[in-house]
C-alpha cells in the first residue's frame, strides 16, 4: 500500500503560533507601558494636589476640617485635575483625614482612572486581540499641614521684602535722607509694613507672588550710591550650632550647594 504524504501548510501553525506569542508580548510591552506613564502622572496629580491642599490650609482655610466646598477643597481638586492622566483629566477625590498613627490638619488626595467613582479606564492597544478592552490605576497621596519656624536648608542670602512705593525713583526704597550730620524722612516716603499676626503687611505674600522670580545681585547699604533695590542682598553668616556663626568663603559656599548641618530658626 502507498502513503502520499505532503507538508503544505505546516508553516501556517507556526506563523499563528508566532502571532499569538508576539500579540501577547506587544501587549505586554505597549499596555503595560501605558499603565506604568499613567500610573506616574496620577501620582504627580496626586502630590499636587495633596501638597496645594495642605498649603491651602495653612495659610487661606484654617477651619478643622476644611468646608467642602472651600478654599482647600477647591485648591486640593484644581492642581490635581491640572495633572492629566494618558491625555486625559482623572476622577479626583478630596478628604482631611489624616493616615493611621499620624496627626494633625491633613489633605489627601486619591486619583482614579480605573472605572471607580465615574473614572474613564485606561485603553489597550494590543490587548484588544486578547479581549482585554481596558485597564486601571489609581493613587493617592496625604500632606500635612504643621507650623514650623526653623530650617536647615536656608540660603545664606539677605534679601529686602517687597515695600509700598510712594517715591521716585520707582526701583529704590526711599524713606530716609542724611542732612549734614542727622537722618530725617523723607516726605512722602516709601513705606515697608511687616508682617504680624493680624496682617500679610506689605511684603510678598501668597497667592499674589507665588513663583515671582528674584535676580539676586550684590549691594552695599553702607554705600551712599547703592540704594537698596529690588533683588539687592547681602550675604548671611548662618548659625553653626555651637551658639556662633560660620563665616568664610568656604562655609557661604558651602551654604549655597548644600543644606547646612544645623537648623536655623
Amino acid at each position: 500500500m502507498k502513503r502520499h504524504t505532503s507538508e503544505s501548510g505546516a508553516v501556517l501553525v507556526q506563523v499563528a503560533i508566532a502571532i499569538l506569542v508576539l500579540t501577547a508580548l506587544s501587549t505586554f510591552v505597549i499596555d503595560h507601558g501605558v499603565m506604568w506613564v499613567s500610573r506616574a502622572q496620577a501620582q504627580n496629580a496626586a502630590d499636587s494636589g495633596a501638597l496645594a491642599g495642605a498649603t491651602a490650609r495653612s495659610f487661606d482655610e484654617t477651619a478643622d476640617p476644611p468646608a467642602n466646598n472651600g478654599k482647600a477643597f477647591f485648591s486640593a481638586q484644581g492642581a490635581a485635575l491640572a495633572n492629566t492622566v494618558w491625555n486625559a483629566a482623572p476622577t479626583v477625590q478630596v478628604s482631611w483625614a489624616c493616615p493611621t498613627g499620624v496627626a494633625g490638619a491633613c489633605a489627601r488626595v486619591d486619583v482614579f482612572r480605573n472605572g471607580e467613582f465615574g473614572s474613564t479606564p485606561l485603553p489597550t492597544i494590543f490587548g484588544r486581540l486578547l479581549n482585554i478592552s481596558s485597564q486601571g490605576i489609581k493613587a493617592t497621596a496625604t500632606a500635612r499641614s504643621i507650623a514650623g519656624n526653623a530650617t536647615n536648608c536656608m540660603r545664606p542670602f539677605a534679601i529686602p521684602d517687597k515695600w509700598i512705593e510712594r517715591r521716585a525713583p520707582a526701583d529704590q526704597y526711599q524713606r530716609w535722607q542724611k542732612v549734614g550730620n542727622t537722618v530725617v524722612q523723607l516726605d512722602p516716603y516709601d513705606e515697608y509694613d511687616p508682617p504680624s499676626a493680624n496682617s500679610a503687611g506689605s511684603g510678598y505674600r501668597l497667592p499674589d507672588d507665588f513663583g515671582t522670580q528674584v535676580t539676586l545681585k550684590d549691594g552695599n547699604p553702607n554705600s551712599n550710591n547703592d540704594a537698596i533695590t529690588p533683588g539687592w542682598f547681602l550675604p548671611v553668616d548662618l548659625p553653626n550650632g555651637n551658639g556662633g556663626y560660620t563665616s568664610g568663603g568656604s562655609n557661604f559656599r558651602a551654604a549655597i550647594g548644600t543644606c547646612r548641618p544645623r537648623p536655623a530658626t
